[in-house]
């Protein structure tokens, strides 16, 4: 019994961890209960079908896996693991350990210093569209070395709740520059007035008092200067980093996927019937 009780634990760990990881839809995290059926469902069916079927290579293999998903859930639930662990469920190169950050803000200094529009545009922010987006007089600016949630995108807090993050990293920007006035250094642009840059209100950077709050996050691909800030507040487990989020570039790639797979969906519709 206790053998059976064991295999029910470990396959209920890993099952647990794929579903997770492969069937995250909105549909299945806001219906608890049919995720909790469909968890119980594979994994009754994984310890009836597994030893009738493996090997003991591939059983040493299915070990592994569960000692794996249980390391993931000890990091979920107790922070075992700590910043080991993330860094190895992290998709994003980390920072070489040989650069500082004063070399760090060297490189960024010298990315918009390459610009040809490096001037520096400051006015009243007059509406803030996201996190990290807002609008500046005609001209739209996008905050350069930061990403965050996009409006529509929901998280969830240590108790495993539901909350609209999104909407929330856009108060926290909200609240830092709307109706005020804002001095941006360019670092690219469309050619329509239209920036990507750095921004400062009152002497202070608005990307890193972002991602110092916890509700943005640095972006790797386009700066390293804010992964000081980032980590900080992952320690302070503040903002985005009290509970578990999806990377708003990740979260951005499954809409878009859900939306091309609706699209197929509704051609090969209208396709059965023409």
């Amino acid at each position: 019994m206790g053998l059976i009780i064991l295999k029910f634990i470990l396959m209920a760990s890993i099952l647990g961890g794929v579903i997770k990881a492969y069937f995250n839809y909105p549909f299945i995290q806001d219906n608890p209960k049919i995720a909790g059926g469909l968890l119980i469902l594979v994994v009754l069916f994984g310890l009836w079908i597994i030893p009738r079927s493996l090997g003991f290579i591939f059983k040493l293999l299915i070990i592994a896996a569960c000692l794996f998903g249980l390391g993931y859930a000890g990091y979920k639930v107790f922070g075992w693991g700590g910043d080991w662990m993330r860094s190895f469920l992290s998709n994003e190169d980390e920072p070489m350990v040989s650069q500082t950050l004063e070399e760090a803000v060297e490189e960024q200094t010298a990315a918009i210093a390459s610009y040809q529009d490096h001037d520096k545009v400051a006015g009243q922010v007059s509406e803030v569209r996201s996190g990290y987006f807002f609008q500046m007089g005609p001209a739209f600016i996008k905050l350069y070395g930061i990403d965050a949630p996009d409006p529509a995108q929901n998280c969830s807090d240590k108790y495993g709740n539901r909350y609209p993050c999104g909407d929330m990293s856009k108060e926290a920007l909200e609240r830092l520059i709307l109706r005020k006035i804002v001095t941006c250094t360019p670092v690219g642009g469309d050619g329509f007035g239209n920036y990507i840059a750095t921004c400062a209100i009152e002497g202070v950077d608005v990307g890193s008092a972002m991602v110092s709050s916890g509700w943005a996050v640095a972006d790797r691909s386009q700066s390293k200067v804010y992964i000081p800030y980032e980590k900080k507040a992952h320690d302070q487990k503040i903002g985005l980093w009290e509970g578990s989020f999806t990377a708003p570039w990740d979260y951005r790639d499954k809409v878009k996927m859900q939306q091309s797979q609706q699209q197929n969906k509704s051609k090969g519709f209208f396709f059965f019937f023409k």
